[in-house]
Parts: structure tokens; C-alpha cells; sequence
């Protein structure tokens, strides 16, 4: 059934905001019961797990959410075939993942976690091919509940552990086994059983290159970002310990948190996009620009007030023992508006039929993040992996702003955007100067300032918001008016 974006937009952001927050409290309880190099450990071994993860994904998510948004009629043709790819490639992204862990003579504690966790996340991405079919037809509301159901029940068993002082194998068989009961409750209540992938097998593998062809740039676009996103922690691991690991795990997961407003309106927006685009280019420009709006109205006034409060942050969140995080946090800060306006950027070529192009794209995006890493991670440690993620995502906004100009005019794009900039520098101007007052007070007349100066300047156009009402209630009628034009 399909459901209103603005309904969607709700329970993917409260879904995403659990998730951060109730992962939050297991990172906090970590930090607090084990200590910083455990913690270091466990982000090291998420990030391997994420990374092979993404491998075995194969970029199948987006693929399938765009395809059914085009013919919502394919997805139960396509589904055996997905399921027998995403079995083959899991089996091989985990024995590609071992090997390399071994060839690398990683520490077998670590090898260990790092195994459990990418098997426990290649259950996950199985059930979550069950449920995209809800998210193509634009109803979030389920996905949302049986994820929230699972990580309650990951960190509800793992912070139990960790009180009992089992730590980490306790934390991760957690996860593997909240999982894997993800995936058989997933199965069970979307309807669709395996055995309808049945007489699918012979075909899926006589079409693997097809595949490969349909979802390479999709896969590329995935991997890549993946592979970005880790390259401060392998770094840290070689040039120093679990512990600066630990450090750079515990500022960057506060970071994903501004991220988890932008996956909300991303994700819901991704299909609409798809569709204005096929229709009418003047309404995909109206919608890409509002779109940019809301993300930028929403995330850089946080990413202000986050810089600002980063030491009680820090401090109240992991306890003293981090305090060392708070610089490496401020500076990966840095890099959030830049960042979300690359992931959005890259959305608009992907919804235009520009994914190989996106993809390529990413590549010096992780030429400069190495050679960046390179150079500042061996001599400032935490602080250089963020130092080296906040430069490759600016240059690549550069890159990204220059490619996307080919195709989509980007002084229409954006138009008006420095009516949202003026009131977030007097945000941080009022919050800075106020230094002889507590966070919370400062913060308050900051967001006071930010929000009355909003309202003054309208950055919204009666054009636009009468596109977001429409576009928020309901999708189809709007996408007939359209038409109809």
C-alpha cells in the first residue's frame, strides 16, 4: 500500500534516529565496561563486516527500489534471480574477507569479530531484499518496525552481556542471532517464499553478466562510498592501535547521525526524483532544489551546534577516557554539509540515468582520502584520518558541483540557498560570542537567532512549498498533474 512521502519521511527518520541512538548506548556502554581498545576493536571489525557487506550487496537495493519505481510490475520476476546472486555473492565476499584478513596477519581476535559481524550483516541484507519491495512501492512503515525490532533486541541482549562481563563475543553473537531472526521473520511476513526462486537458479546463472551489467553501476557507486568511509580506520590500524581506532570510531559515529536526517529525505526522495524526471525536467529541478533545501535547513544548523558542544559530547557520551576524540570529532564535523551535498548530488545523477558516471566519480574522491590519510594519520592519528575525510569530501563536492552543471543548471539548483547560509553563520556567531553562558542556554539563543532569521528571510518559494504539500501528500496524483501538463 502506498503511503504519503511525508508519512515515509517520519518513519524513516524515527527509524534511522533509533537506530543511531540505541547504537549509541551500546558504543557508550562499550567504551564505559570494556575500554577504549575493545572499542577499538569492534569499530574495526564493523567497518571490514560493512565493507565485504557492501560487496555482497551489490548495489541490488538501489537497483531494485529504482527498477520498480520505473515497472512496478518486475520485482517478483526479479526476485529469485537476486536472491540466488546475493547468496553466491555473499559466500564469496566471506571467503574473500578471510583471506585477506589472514594474508594481512591480522590479529586472530579480530579476524574472529570481523567474520561474525560480516555474516551477521550478510543475514541482514538478505531479509532486506524481502522488504525492499515494500520500499519501492513507497511504503516504509514495515521495514522501519522490524528494524527497530531487531536492534532493540541486538542491543537489549548485548549491553546485557557486557553488564554480565562476557564483552565482545557475547556483543557479537548478539548480533548474529538477532539477525538471522530478523531474516525469518522478514521472509515470513512480506509472503514471498524461496521457493518461488525455484527454476530461477539455471537462469540466474546464465544471466550473471546481465546482472552484473543492470546493477554494476549501482554496486561501484556502493562499494566506493563503502570503501571511503574505512579507509581512516585501516589506516589508524597500521600507523597506530585499536586504541586511536577507538578515538576516530567514537567521533565519527556522533557524525552519522547528522548523515541519518539526509538518508531519510534521500531515500524517500530517490523514487520521486526518478519519476519527475521522466515527466518533466522543470518539476525535477523544483524538487531537487526543495529537496536540497530541507536537507540544508536541517543539517547544517546541527552540524553548527554539534561543533559547538563537542566536549560535553564527547565527554558525557564515552566518559573521560575519550577526550582525546573531541578535536578528531570537530574536524569530521566539518565535513557533514559538504558531504550530505555530495550524497545528494550523487542521487540526482543516479536519478537522471547518470550512475556510471556517479561512479566513476567516486573514484578521486578515494585517491585524495588515501593520500590525505597518507600523509596526516601517521604523525596526528585520529585527528588526521577526520583531517583527511573532511578534505576529500570538499574536493569531491568541487568535482561532483562542476559534473552534475552538465546536465542539470545548477544556478537553479541553487537558487536562493544563501538565505539557509546567513542564518547558520548567525547561529554560530550568537553561540560562539556567548561563551560566558552553559551549552544549553547557548545553544538555545543560537537556534532562537537561527530559526527567527528563517522565518524573515523565506528561503522557501511559494513555488516550492506548494510542489513539497502536493509532493508530500500525495505522490501519484501528482505525478498525474504532471502528466497532464
Amino acid at each position: 500500500m502506498h503511503l504519503a512521502p511525508y508519512k515515509n519521511f517520519t518513519f524513516v527518520l524515527i527509524g534511522r534516529l533509533y537506530d543511531y541512538i540505541i547504537t549509541l548506548a551500546l558504543l557508550s556502554g562499550l567504551a564505559r565496561l570494556a575500554g577504549s581498545e575493545v572499542m577499538g576493536i569492534y569499530y574495526f571489525a564493523r567497518s571490514v563486516a560493512t565493507l565485504t557487506a557492501t560487496f555482497s550487496e551489490l548495489g541490488l537495493s538501489r537497483y531494485t527500489i529504482k527498477s520498480l519505481a520505473e515497472k512496478p510490475r518486475l520485482y517478483f520476476i526479479l526476485f529469485g534471480r537476486l536472491v540466488v546472486l546475493r547468496i553466491l555473492l555473499s559466500v564469496l565476499a566471506l571467503l574473500i574477507l578471510f583471506t585477506a584478513l589472514q594474508i594481512a596477519k591480522i590479529d586472530d581476535e579480530i579476524v574472529q569479530a570481523s567474520m561474525v559481524f560480516a555474516s551477521a550483516l550478510v543475514l541482514f541484507q538478505i531479509a532486506d531484499l524481502y522488504l525492499d519491495v515494500l520500499r519501492a512501492r513507497e511504503t516504509m512503515l514495515m521495514p522501519v518496525l522490524l528494524s527497530i525490532l531487531q536492534r532493540t533486541a541486538y542491543v537489549g541482549f548485548a549491553i546485557l552481556g557486557l553488564i554480565l562481563g562476557y564483552r565482545l563475543a557475547w556483543v557479537l553473537t548478539a548480533f548474529f542471532v538477532t539477525n538471522l531472526l530478523h531474516l525469518v521473520l522478514s521472509a515470513t511476513l512480506i509472503g514471498v517464499k524461496f521457493g518461488q526462486a525455484r527454476g530461477q537458479f539455471k537462469a540466474a546463472l546464465g544471466e550473471l553478466s546481465s546482472l552484473f551489467k543492470d546493477v554494476g553501476t549501482f554496486t561501484s557507486i556502493v562499494l566506493l562510498g563503502a570503501i571511503s568511509g574505512r579507509i581512516g580506520v585501516f589506516f589508524l590500524y597500521y600507523f597506530h592501535n585499536d586504541t586511536s581506532v577507538g578515538y576516530y570510531g567514537a567521533a565519527m559515529h556522533i557524525v552519522e547521525a547528522l548523515f541519518y536526517v539526509a538518508y531519510a529525505v534521500t531515500s524517500v526522495a530517490f523514487p520521486n526524483l526518478v519519476r519527475l524526471y521522466a515527466n518533466s525536467e522543470a518539476n525535477f529541478i523544483i524538487g531537487a532544489r526543495t529537496v536540497t533545501k530541507v536537507l540544508l535547513t536541517f543539517i547544517a544548523p546541527l552540524a553548527c551546534l554539534f561543533f559547538i558542544i563537542a566536549d560535553p559530547l564527547i565527554m558525557r557520551i564515552y566518559g573521560s577516557e575519550f577526550s582525546a576524540a573531541i578535536l578528531t570529532l570537530q574536524i569530521a564535523i566539518c565535513a557533514t554539509v559538504p558531504g550530505f551535498l555530495n550524497a545528494f548530488l550523487l542521487i540526482l545523477l543516479q536519478a537522471i540515468g547518470k550512475q556510471r558516471l556517479a561512479a566513476i566519480l567516486m573514484l578521486p574522491f578515494i585517491v585524495i582520502q588515501v593520500v590525505a590519510a597518507f600523509y596526516l594519520i601517521p604523525s596526528h592519528g585520529a585527528h588526521g584520518a577526520a583531517s583527511a575525510f573532511a578534505i576529500a569530501e570538499v574536493c569531491h563536492f568541487v568535482i561532483l558541483t562542476f559534473a552534475v552543471s552538465r546536465f542539470v543548471k545548477i544556478r537553479e539548483l541553487s537558487r536562493d540557498l544563501w538565505k539557509i547560509l546567513v542564518p547558520v553563520a548567525v547561529l554560530v556567531s550568537v553561540s560562539s560570542m556567548a561563551t560566558a553562558l552553559d551549552e544549553i542556554p547557548r545553544l538555545i539563543y543560537g537556534t532562537l537567532s537561527f530559526l527567527i532569521l528563517l522565518l524573515f528571510l523565506k528561503p522557501f518559494t511559494d513555488g516550492e512549498m506548494q510542489w513539497l504539500r502536493t509532493s508530500l501528500a500525495d505522490t501519484p496524483r501528482h505525478n498525474r498533474s504532471i502528466q497532464a501538463q
